[in-house]
């Protein structure tokens, strides 16, 4: 058990620290407070309190029942048994207020909803900050920006507002806004390149270590020289 009086809260910046400087970051899922409390006492840096808990804790079928009230209650569990650990709720199916309709299982649905969280926290730490009283929290509005799924070489499927697209133009379309929407140039950069690579020659590029020179060698640890019985 890691000793109480080195360890510290595990924040976001801690965990963004961790993974700059390449050091592991241990994340394992819990439900409810005494998990929790051997989770936390254990050193865990992370703990995802996923809506699967609508089936393992609550024996749902499926995790779509799961309401955004009952996963706050797993989440408040944890947190209740947690001092250093930092936890994470995590609630895939949800309800959009806008269209009264489950938010689709799409990119946009995580992107949006990232935001939206991200928006959230940063508006209650600036409240917190300035010693102020926390901002209501605005209930998430799903905005639609259409459905795309690839269902073959070529072949594509696509649905923007009235509009609907299917075929060889509707596969362009889905490449392009994908890549419009990674991150970084680098990253669109890779992944039109192994696309292409991917299009003309009909196969994954893979990396493979051959022969016996390639292999990493194995390092026998040194005999152990103490006695059984010394307790040293």
């Amino acid at each position: 058990m890691p000793e109480e009086k080195k360890r510290r809260k595990v924040t976001l910046g801690k965990l963004r620290s961790m993974k700059r400087k390449g050091e592991p970051i241990t994340w394992l899922t819990c439900y409810d407070y005494p998990m929790a409390q051997i989770m936390d006492a254990s050193g865990i840096d992370m703990m995802l309190v996923g809506d699967s808990g609508a089936m393992t804790v609550l024996g749902h079928a499926t995790t779509l029942p799961q309401t955004l009230d009952a996963q706050l209650m797993l989440t408040q569990a944890v947190l209740r048994g947690t001092k250093y650990a930092f936890v994470v709720g995590d609630l895939a199916h949800r309800i959009s207020t806008k269209t009264g309709k489950p938010v689709p299982p799409v990119a946009q649905g995580a992107l949006q909803g990232g935001k939206f969280v991200g928006k959230t926290i940063a508006a209650e730490i600036r409240a917190l900050q300035k010693s102020l009283p926390t901002p209501p929290r605005e209930p998430f509005a799903y905005q639609d920006r259409g459905l795309m799924a690839i269902i073959g070489r070529n072949r594509a499927v696509a649905q923007i507002g009235k509009l609907r697209i299917a075929g060889y133009s509707a596969f362009l379309l889905w490449a392009l806004i994908h890549i419009l929407f990674l991150i970084d140039f680098r990253r669109k950069l890779i992944v039109f390149v192994e696309w292409v690579t991917l299009y003309f020659w009909g196969a994954r590029g893979a990396r493979l270590i051959t022969g016996p020179g390639r292999l990493p060698k194995i390092v026998k640890p040194p005999p152990d020289t103490r006695s059984r019985y010394s307790g040293k």
